[in-house]
Parts: structure tokens; C-alpha cells; sequence
């Protein structure tokens, strides 16, 4: 049996433990039209609302509204919880083949070309890097927290790591430098 939108909205919200004021700011959908949907007291909303919603879930439109079952859509992708680093059980939703080890994270930084700030990458420690990958990395002597994104290089001799800021210097990756796993997905709100 197919599922209604308030139901399918209300179980995308439970499985990622996402609240509604979050799933408002994350999606510029107001919190007062995602609660309509939750009690299904607003039957017909618009597709500039749908849209961000299910882009969030990452779930299509039909999906959402209940025409075809959840993560069901015609090419069969499987969809995935990915933990949020440093969040109380929260989860982001990918259809990316990862392991058990992969994390979801936010960018905090405005000035990284290619992740904007607010966007949500999905990282993956298993997969080996390989040359043109960006890659999550940490230097000894800083927290695990203390994280910074470069883009992988591999030479002949030498392992680099270009920096996404514009003006800084290519490094060699050095043993001081931990890779904490390739950038998988990169997940924004348009």
C-alpha cells in the first residue's frame, strides 16, 4: 500500500531525526508548511515546496507524494543513513554505494571552491584515493575535529594536496597528514 505525503514526511523525518525547525532551515520551506504537511491539514502543496523537501531526503517528488513507494524509483537506488560527524544521532540520507565508516559533515567554511558553505559532504574512509579525488584530511597535533579538504594528487614521487583556497600552497602529504577519507557526495540546497 502506498503511503500518503504526511506519512512519507513524517517517516523521513523520524528515520534521520531531523526535527521540523531543522528540516525548515536546511530546505527555506517555512516550519508553519512543513507542520500543515505533517497533519496532512494542507492536502495539495505547491512544487516549489515539494522540491527542496524531497531534494533534502533525497527521495523524488513521486516518492514524496506517495505515487510510487519510497526509495523505489525506477533506476532501484538504495539509499543509505550516513551518521553526521559531531551531531546526537543524526543522519543524513545518500544513495552512494558506502561503507559502515561513512560520515556526513557540513561546510563551515565561505570560501572553498566547489563545497559552498551550508553544503553537506558524505565522506568515505574505506575508498582508497586516487588522483583528482578531494579528500578529508587532518594534520597530527590537532583534533580530529580540526579538518580541511584538498584536492589528491598523485606524481611519480610525490603525493600532493591542493588546498580549495584560492592563494595557498600545494603540500606533499606527509605522515603528520591523516586522510580521513574521499569526498563521496557533495549535498546542497539550491
Amino acid at each position: 500500500m502506498l503511503r500518503s505525503l504526511s506519512d512519507n514526511l513524517n517517516l523521513l523525518i523520524t528515520k534521520t531525526k531531523t526535527s521540523a525547525n531543522e528540516l525548515a532551515r536546511r530546505t527555506g520551506v517555512p516550519s508553519g508548511t512543513i507542520k500543515r504537511i505533517r497533519n496532512n491539514a494542507q492536502p495539495n502543496p505547491t512544487i516549489s515546496t515539494l522540491i527542496p523537501l524531497a531534494q533534502h531526503f533525497a527521495v523524488s517528488v513521486s516518492e514524496l507524494l506517495g505515487e510510487i513507494p519510497l526509495f523505489q524509483t525506477q533506476s532501484q537506488v538504495r539509499v543509505v543513513e550516513v551518521p553526521l560527524r559531531a551531531s546526537n544521532g543524526q543522519y543524513i540520507l545518500t544513495e552512494k554505494q558506502v561503507s559502515a565508516h561513512a560520515f556526513a559533515m557540513f561546510i563551515e567554511e565561505p570560501d572553498l571552491i566547489l563545497f559552498p558553505m551550508g553544503a553537506c559532504i558524505i565522506v568515505e574512509p574505506a575508498r582508497q584515493p586516487k588522483t583528482g579525488d578531494y579528500v578529508l584530511v587532518t594534520k597530527s597535533g590537532c583534533d580530529q575535529t580540526t579538518t580541511f579538504i584538498r584536492k589528491y594528487i598523485e606524481e611519480i614521487d610525490h603525493i600532493y594536496l591542493k588546498p580549495l583556497v584560492k592563494d595557498l600552497m600545494l603540500t606533499i602529504l606527509t605522515p603528520d597528514i591523516k586522510v580521513l577519507g574521499v569526498i563521496v557526495q557533495c549535498k546542497m540546497e539550491l
